[in-house]
């Protein structure tokens, strides 16, 4: 967003490519202000057709209802748009010569406190990261006893229920593996594991990486809800819970990263 004075915006685009070539994600303001120590690049623009149909609506007002003619340049000045006074574009090549060195200037120092912020949010990062790994086995070591569990409780009833009945293990292996199949999360566990380890190798990266971060979020927050709702396990639950809650974290700070 390039505000400048309008007699120069036709350097607009030259401008828009000094920065594209040094910035390629994130919102940028650019204000120019543009000061000579001398007049000769002042210009004042007379609007004749405005001065002219004034004075002919004033002397018109006068002898409508019989006025005292008085009319002064006082009038006149006192009119919006009768005159404006603009900037001469001057030599374009020499002021955009001017611009260019201060826009470096200031890319320069952006730059600096950018690679400052990113080296902080970078350790951040790969901290939480740190975190969703712990939470990721945890979940992963929980998930073998989930199945187990089942059997174990699926047993207990049968026999509550079905106190003098002989039950065919061959069925109960049958509903277990049914359940097993339903609650299986191996496949999100290591997508999971595959999005940490590119993220650890994107931070590593001098290119730009925010939107290819951005997505990653998503597809772990899309890979954390899927194990929520296949887990069928409260443990695994709170798992997921503290694992959103740390991808949603990470999220917000990507949206700082070019």
């Amino acid at each position: 967003n390039i505000r400048m004075p309008r007699s120069f915006t036709q350097l607009e685009d030259k401008i828009r490519e000094i920065i594209k070539k040094r910035v390629s994600r994130g919102k940028i303001d650019v204000s120019i202000y543009i000061t000579s120590q001398t007049d000769d690049d002042l210009e004042v623009i007379i609007n004749e057709p405005v001065c002219h149909k004034s004075i002919q609506g004033l002397r018109y007002i006068a002898e409508k209802f019989k006025l005292k003619d008085d009319l002064a340049l006082s009038h006149i000045l006192s009119i919006g748009d009768a005159f404006s006074i603009h900037k001469k574009a001057g030599d374009l090549d020499a002021i955009m010569d001017i611009i260019e060195t201060a826009l470096n200037e200031a890319l320069d120092s952006l730059i600096e406190m950018r690679i400052k912020e990113g080296n902080m949010l970078r350790e951040d990062i790969l901290n939480k990261l740190s975190l969703l790994n712990e939470i990721v086995l945890e979940i992963e070591k929980r998930s073998y006893l989930v199945v187990d569990e089942y059997k174990k409780k699926l047993e207990a009833r049968l026999k509550l229920l079905l106190p003098d009945v002989s039950i065919d293990p061959s069925r109960i292996a049958q509903e277990v593996v049914i359940y097993a199949d339903k609650c299986a999360i191996d496949e999100e566990l290591t997508r999971l594991k595959s999005h940490i380890s590119q993220i650890i190798t994107i931070s590593e990266s001098k290119e730009p990486s925010g939107r290819k971060l951005d997505f990653l979020m998503q597809e772990m927050n899309r890979e954390a809800n899927t194990i929520g709702s296949k887990a069928n396990d409260s443990m695994i639950t709170n798992y997921v819970v503290e694992l959103k809650t740390e991808i949603e974290k990470i999220r917000e700070q990507v949206q700082n990263i070019e």
